[in-house]
């Protein structure tokens, strides 16, 4: 996309120009315009001499001189940059959220600054767009002379260079930190919960097993129980990204004699 211009700057270009040249005089306008432009916002447009007719299904008709049109010819950059402006902040806007809805989702993010530039405007959005989630902030290009603003920064940044390979290993450890040893889990393939996500997820697979537990309960054919038990497995490996291979399920009820 071409760079936005300086929108004072061509406001003042183009009231300059307008005053400077415009004359009040009645104008008609060419034969050209009138073949190419014939309805306004679908409305049909009648030209006279001097002036011009727009029915409009609602408003009636509206007439207006010729001058209102040159006028707008001297202002339409200034209105195709205001336009260009309001789709760059369109853009802006659906990538911040995007961007939210990617945070809020991901399990860790890796947030890295580049230490041999002072922060940015697009470093201190991500800064507080990921203040809530389960972040590292990732200080790189140390092998370069520092001139990001640590002390604007959490206190448990990590320097690394990507470069000279430094202090890769302290970003493993952290990651362990923060999955593993904060959470008190020690299994080996345990999965800590880290998003609301997989919380509700894990409500669900719950609601699931006292389904079957009511089932059993009540006395009702375990082939029937086998739908709520496959949905609970089901759900847990959204959370893993296993799935639950059929064979297996068929494997485990047909020790309960299905059918039978």
């Amino acid at each position: 996309m071409a760079e936005l211009k300086n929108l004072n700057e061509l406001k003042t270009q183009t009231e300059t120009k307008f005053h400077s040249s415009f004359s009040y005089d009645d104008r008609r306008l060419p034969a050209k315009f009138k073949e190419l432009i014939t309805k306004f916002d679908n409305d049909k447009i009648t030209y006279n001499e001097y002036s011009f007719e727009v029915q409009r299904s609602s408003e009636g008709i509206i007439v207006a001189p010729n001058q209102w049109l040159y006028i707008a010819a001297y202002y339409s950059s200034y209105c195709r940059e205001m336009f260009a402006y309001k789709q760059e902040l369109v853009n802006h806007l659906l990538t911040q959220y995007n961007t939210k809805k990617a945070l809020e989702e991901a399990d860790l993010v890796l947030l890295v600054l580049n230490s041999s530039e002072p922060l940015t405007d697009q470093d201190r959005a991500l800064l507080e767009l990921s203040k809530d989630s389960n972040r590292i902030i990732l200080l790189n290009k140390t092998d370069l002379p520092e001139k990001i603003e640590a002390d604007q920064l959490p206190d448990d940044v990590i320097r690394i260079s990507v470069l000279k390979n430094e202090n890769i290993d302290l970003i493993e450890e952290r990651i362990n930190q923060l999955f593993f040893d904060n959470a008190g889990i020690v299994e080996k393939d345990a999965t800590y919960l880290s998003n609301a996500r997989h919380i509700s997820l894990i409500e669900k697979a719950v609601q699931s097993l006292q389904s079957v537990n009511e089932g059993l309960e009540m006395g009702m054919p375990v082939d029937l129980l086998q739908i709520d038990l496959t949905r609970c497995w089901e759900i847990l490996g959204e959370i893993t990204g296993d799935a639950a291979p059929d064979e297996l399920i068929n494997q485990l009820f047909t020790q309960f004699c299905l059918g039978k």
